[in-house]
């Protein structure tokens, strides 16, 4: 008897091993954007308190919607989608401004101020492209 426990525990330890490494590898987190978390057994394993995975995939799924509509070679969603983006530009446009105030820009870190600028370029740089 002592020789087949003897024998029996490094097979037990090994499979229990094994057991520990194939759960960790079904449990591992998916990385979705700048989130890890373990979506494997959604119920199970992690309870989504704030909506974070669903909401990162209706952003993948509109995403993706707007890449078809994109590709779609019909003129009335392009105008569409033209038109949308002007009128975004320009609400884009009166928020940034809202910024741009000497009181605000006194009042901000010099940081803040340069992050600023380089938003407020890039937009530009954008809108430029978009007009």
């Amino acid at each position: 008897l002592r020789r087949i426990t003897d024998a029996l525990v490094p097979i037990i330890c090994g499979f229990h091993c094994y057991w520990i490494y194939f759960i960790i590898q079904m449990a591992r987190a998916e990385v979705d954007e700048d989130m890890s978390l373990p979506v494997k057994f959604r119920s199970v394993l992690f309870l989504d308190v704030y909506g974070w995975v669903r909401s990162s995939m209706s952003r993948r799924r509109r995403d993706e919607a707007v890449a078809e509509l994109v590709r779609t070679p019909c003129p009335e969603v392009k105008t569409s989608l033209a038109t949308w983006c002007h009128e975004n530009l320009v609400k884009l446009d009166k928020e940034l401004c809202l910024w741009e105030g000497p009181d605000i820009l006194d009042t901000l870190a010099s940081q803040q101020a340069a992050l600023y600028y380089q938003c407020r370029t890039c937009f530009n740089r954008v809108a430029a492209e978009l007009t």
